[in-house]
């Protein structure tokens, strides 16, 4: 199946920084020049041009997609807008030149037709323009999805908002050499799967929120957050280490057995913070404390291993009930280390 064409082009017709959404009946009463909409009602693209809103001629490179649409094992030239609540369905070998906007409400879904339990499919996707995720990508089960190239994930001011989220039930790889740069506030949901070992890069001031229970194994970098949202779980199936990253929320972060966490910040465990669990170790390294601000037990048996700091604050008492093995660390604070009997 062909990918959707316009007149022309090689993709970067319009800017999607200027793109203002859709509209149904009439224009924006706020649009400045430059910038632009697509008009659902008359299918057509309209921009105010110095002043004046018209509508744009022979656009050529934009794609606008109203409709359900798939493609599929083919090259989309042109830049893509998914609008109107509309779901795009793509798979097998796609690659996109131009720049794709996924609106709010609409969804960027790969789903090969012929996946099954039995039969597994594995799409490759290479996105080469800018990807602007204001809506949803879902992946669906059975459907691996390979990113083959370094993205950076952003929004664009668009009339409807933004509420950028990952979901559905198949697995999203990312490979080894392969940098997903996260420059907006994103929401991982759904029960999919994790694979690879990539990186993700949360840019500062953005958070990836993680809404289910999933096994981490991408290398973690940038200066945003990570937020584990309570009543789930991330496991961690990897040797990851943390370095500027803040960790946010309430849910648990389970070491796998065999897996090392390594800490490059300082983090504060309270009652209605993330808390630690699992039978891998957690490293804390020099020049870095992990400090116990909650009464709690560890049931777990996590290893606590580095030649940082291990501190429990005045006030409260750290209960171990299961065997742990502290190695190197510095113990400190003016709390109570408690050991169960057994």
């Amino acid at each position: 199946m062909s990918a959707p064409q316009g007149s022309g082009g090689s993709g970067g017709g319009l800017s999607p920084a200027t793109f203002l959404g859709t509209y149904s009946g009439s224009n924006p009463s706020n649009a400045t020049n430059g910038q632009w909409w697509y008009r659902v009602d008359l299918g057509e693209i309209w921009a105010n041009i110095n002043g004046t809103i018209m509508p744009i001629q022979n656009t050529g490179a934009v794609t606008v997609i109203v409709s359900n649409t798939t493609i599929a094992n083919t090259d989309v030239y042109n830049d893509i807008i998914v609008a109107n609540n509309a779901t795009l369905t793509i798979y097998g070998n796609v690659t996109f030149h131009g720049n794709v906007i996924i609106e709010n409400g609409s969804t960027l879904l790969s789903s090969n037709p012929n996946a099954s339990s039995s039969a597994p499919q594995t799409n490759n996707y290479l996105f080469l323009g800018n990807f602007y995720l204001n809506g949803t990508y879902q992946i669906a089960q059975y459907n691996t999805d390979n990113i083959n190239n370094n993205l950076t994930i952003a929004t664009v001011s668009a009339s409807a908002g933004a509420n950028p989220t990952i979901a559905g039930l198949g697995t999203l790889n990312i490979p080894s050499t392969v940098i997903i740069t996260l420059n907006v506030n994103l929401t991982y949901s759904g029960n999919p799967t994790l694979s690879g070992s990539g990186t993700i890069n949360i840019s500062l001031g953005y958070t990836l929120t993680i809404n289910t229970n999933i096994t981490w194994t991408f290398n973690l970098s940038g200066s945003g957050s990570i937020s584990v949202s309570s009543g789930y779980t991330l496991t961690i199936g990897a040797n990851i280490t943390v370095s500027n990253i803040t960790i946010a929320g309430s849910g648990t972060l389970s070491i796998g057995s065999g897996y090392t966490l390594t800490l490059n910040i300082n983090y504060t465990v309270t009652s209605s913070s993330v808390q630690f669990t699992g039978s891998g170790t957690l490293l804390i390294n020099q020049g870095y404390t992990f400090t116990i601000n909650t009464n709690i037990t560890w049931s777990s048996s996590l290893n606590i291993a580095g030649s940082g700091t291990f501190s429990i604050s005045s006030g409260y008492t750290l209960t171990i009930s299961s065997n742990i093995t502290i190695s190197n660390i510095t113990i400190a604070g003016a709390g109570t280390l408690t050991v169960s009997s057994g």
